[in-house]
């Protein structure tokens, strides 16, 4: 994007580039700007912040503080504010139940949280989704097993609280642990949301009307919250450590100006503090080691460089049988024997983390080289030369002579292979599909041979059984793919299009014998599956068919059946089965829960036109309010800002 924005602005146009966190600014203006300034901000936080780490080494846990500058300088401790409470055990439960654990860094987390919450919005960050839901799970229990601390509903919004648990249990249903956790207060947010609650939990943070939240790193991507007590109970993500940079713009939600003077960031783990010194190596590593990691962690001034992937695509892959190096990569680039290599299932049906690295590292070039050829197609009939094409990325002027000249033959490699390959009227239609040349060349072959019975189709569902024939072959989402056995995913499709909630979904497929690889069925693969299969690449594959299109002959039933295509992409992308309930979603009620609840009480007829429906709005207010006062906040503002 950056390399296409540099060749389309004058020369005399100022640009200006803000980042959070960037270890190599010199390096990315010297190559946007010939006489650019660079202003760093490193120490020019507008707020005051404090980092401390848990220690319980006794009885009663503390949190020290220390000196931000230099971890190993202790400033000050705050003592006895750890202290496990016994909870009620169940049945024939022997075993002592405890909260929190010592050692465990989720329930300290968690029980910081609800000690600090009183004072202020509290963010307890997890590294995964996974590890979300399960500490929903942890505080859930804790409290039915009679957990005496108050719990952060008596420090928020009762309503919004009421409001927020009510859309939860819509979408996962009342016993779900999210919706639970919802009632005490305690709300969430992660890549698997979807977005009305996303949105809603957004708004009713930054309006303190519920304070506590547990979260992935979501909440650090353009989110500006009011947030007093981030609480981080690791710092590894996917099994791997974040960022440095990604950890200082995670860290900035903490003390955010124009609302808290100061903010707080606190480890839970107390093995970071308590072993610091131990040169004893257990899993994870020794204490010193992890120390020492997180102390890199704190300082921004380690951030790693901004760099351009495009050049990893010559890298090795260890435990790979082929030497997969830059010679290899050029030479067999468009042969059977690398296009074999990149779509090996042996890589995909085995479980070895050796076996996951290699399929990843794999996916990841073929998506590098997808991005090369999408590049030089779109820019294919400029009248730039490639050469020029390829000088303006950050790839080609932060490489090695040697590297300059090896991409240069890589792109050249792509560029003929695509003037070979692909007619010069078809090149417009490719460049528009974010797929590559060869998924595009199969997804036109099968228009081809299904054209005729998708023009025959007589309604939307016979339409969408069709396109299902292809989706479900190019859709690659591992949750997606894993399903078996794969006869039900249809239902699944069906379901989610006629607007039914995920845990209704999940209840009219829910087997026994249906596994995701070898796990049992959850609602949160149900919820995987709409919003990131079907919902997200689902509608990409649709959107590359309708482009498709252009490259059949012109008639009226072709344009029938662009603008048939469009509605279902939709509904696929939506999860919704009707125009009007489309319309609703577009025009910012983005919930499929409160788009159908909206419809049904102010939608008279069926197909009614955009403007109909924003007039219905302006017309009804009592109505409309009626049916938003059930739901957050957030969505009633909305309606009031846009629609009165």
């Amino acid at each position: 994007m950056l390399a296409s924005l540099k060749t389309l602005i004058p020369y005399n146009i100022q640009t200006i580039l803000i980042s959070a966190v960037i270890g190599n600014a010199r390096e990315i203006n010297d190559w946007l700007n010939d006489n650019g300034v660079v202003v760093e901000g490193t120490n020019l936080s507008p707020t005051y912040r404090t980092i401390a780490f848990t220690s319980w080494l006794y009885d009663l846990g503390q949190v020290q503080f220390i000196n931000p500058e230099n971890p190993d300088i202790k400033e000050y401790f705050v003592p006895r504010v750890i202290e496990k409470q016994i909870l009620n055990t169940r049945g024939r439960e022997r075993n002592e139940r405890v909260f929190p654990k010592k050692g465990d860094s989720n329930t300290i987390g968690l029980y910081l949280g609800l000690k600090l919450v009183n004072e202020g919005s509290v963010a307890v960050f997890s590294g995964t989704k996974v590890s979300v839901l399960s500490m929903c799970k942890d505080i859930v229990d804790a409290y039915d097993r009679g957990l005496g601390i108050v719990p952060p509903s008596e420090h928020s919004n009762i309503n919004e609280v009421q409001r927020l648990t009510h859309l939860y249990a819509l979408h996962f249903g009342k016993n779900n642990e999210q919706t639970k956790a919802s009632q005490l207060g305690i709300v969430t947010h992660h890549g698997n949301l979807p977005q009305g609650i996303k949105l809603s939990v957004e708004y009713a943070l930054q309006k303190s009307l519920v304070k506590y939240v547990i979260c992935t790193s979501t909440l650090a991507q353009g989110v500006n919250l009011p947030i007093r007590y981030l609480i981080i109970t690791s710092v590894y993500q996917g099994g791997k450590r974040l960022k440095i940079r990604d950890f200082h713009n995670l860290i900035g939600r903490a003390g955010r100006a124009g609302k808290y003077t100061e903010g707080s960031i606190i480890f839970s783990d107390n093995t970071l503090y308590d072993k610091k010194g131990s040169q004893r190596h257990k899993q994870g590593g020794s204490g010193v080691w992890k120390w020492n990691g997180t102390k890199e962690l704190l300082n921004p001034l380690n951030s790693e460089a901004s760099s351009s992937s495009l050049l990893t695509v010559f890298d090795g892959i260890e435990g790979l049988d082929e030497d997969f190096n830059v010679d290899f990569l050029l030479k067999n680039l468009y042969s059977d024997k690398f296009d074999l290599l990149i779509k090996s299932d042996n890589y995909i049906s085995k479980e070895s983390r050796e076996q996951k690295y290699i399929l990843e590292e794999l996916i990841l070039k073929n998506h590098i080289l997808h991005s090369i050829e999408s590049y030089i197609l779109m820019n294919i009939d400029s009248e730039i030369c490639l050469e020029e094409i390829i000088q303006n990325t950050l790839a080609y002027y932060s490489a090695t002579n040697e590297k300059k000249s090896q991409l240069l033959d890589l792109f050249q490699r792509i560029k003929t292979n695509i003037e070979q390959n692909i007619p010069t009227e078809k090149q417009k239609v490719y460049a528009k599909s974010l797929f590559g040349i060869d998924d595009v060349k199969e997804l036109e072959e099968w228009l081809n041979v299904n054209y005729t019975l998708l023009l025959e189709a007589s309604s939307y569902e016979d339409l969408f059984s069709i396109l299902w024939n292809i989706l479900i072959q190019k859709i690659k989402n591992d949750k997606f793919v894993k399903y078996t056995p794969n006869d039900t995913l249809y239902d699944v499709a069906i379901n989610w299009i006629r607007g039914l909630s995920y845990f209704e979904i999940f209840n009219s497929v829910k087997d026994d014998n249906i596994k995701i690889g070898s796990r049992k069925l959850t609602i949160e693969h149900i919820i995987n599956i709409c919003e990131q299969a079907l919902s997200f690449e689902g509608s990409m594959i649709l959107s590359s068919l309708i482009e498709l299109l252009e490259l059949q002959s012109e008639s009226e039933e072709r344009e029938k059946l662009k603008e048939d295509l469009k509605f279902v992409q939709k509904q696929l992308k939506y999860g919704l089965d009707s125009s009007n309930k489309i319309i609703i979603y577009e025009l910012g009620f983005s919930d499929r829960v409160i788009a159908q609840g909206i419809e049904r009480s102010l939608c008279t007829a069926p197909n009614l036109s955009r403007f109909d429906i924003k007039n219905s709005f302006r017309n009804n207010h009592v109505i409309v309010e009626g049916i938003l006062n059930q739901y957050p906040s957030y969505f009633h503002v909305y309606y009031e800002t846009n629609f009165i």
